[in-house]
C-alpha cells in the first residue's frame, strides 16, 4: 500500500511539474503590460498545520504569520487550512495533554484578536 501511495506521489508531482512554466502565459499575439498604478483589491493569508507551538512558546511559523499581518490593510483575509491543534485537537480537560492543546489553539487566537480582518477557521473532525 505504502509503494502504490509512492508511486501516485510521484506520478502526481510528475504532471504538475512538467505542465507548469516560469513564464506568464497569455493569448497568442496579445501582451501583457501590468499596470504599476494599480491598487491591490484584497490580500489573502493562508496558514496551515499552525498548532505545534510548545508550551509558553509560540512556533514559528505563527511568528512570522503575526508579523507580517501587522501590516496589512482592512481588506485583508486570514485563512487557518487546519491542523490547529497537534497531535489530534482538544483532548477531554481532565487529560494530561489539556493544558498544551489548550496554549496551541490560545496563541492562534490571540493572533486573531489583535488584526483587523476577516478571518476564517477550516476544521474537521478526525
Amino acid at each position: 500500500m505504502k509503494f502504490s501511495r509512492l508511486l501516485l506521489y510521484i506520478f502526481t508531482t510528475s504532471i504538475f511539474i512538467s505542465c507548469s512554466t516560469i513564464k506568464i502565459q497569455v493569448k497568442e499575439g496579445h501582451t501583457f503590460k501590468p499596470n504599476k498604478e494599480s491598487e491591490l483589491l484584497h490580500s489573502f493569508y493562508l496558514i496551515g498545520d499552525a498548532g505545534n507551538s510548545e508550551l509558553s512558546k509560540k512556533d514559528s511559523a505563527l511568528v512570522l504569520l503575526e508579523k507580517e499581518i501587522t501590516k496589512a490593510k482592512k481588506n485583508s483575509t486570514l485563512i487557518s487550512l487546519g491542523d490547529n491543534v497537534y497531535p489530534k485537537g482538544i483532548p477531554n480537560n481532565k487529560d494530561k495533554l489539556y493544558k498544551l492543546a489548550k496554549h496551541r489553539l490560545n496563541v492562534q487566537i490571540d493572533i486573531v484578536k489583535k488584526i483587523s480582518m476577516k478571518n476564517f477557521v477550516y476544521s474537521r473532525k478526525s
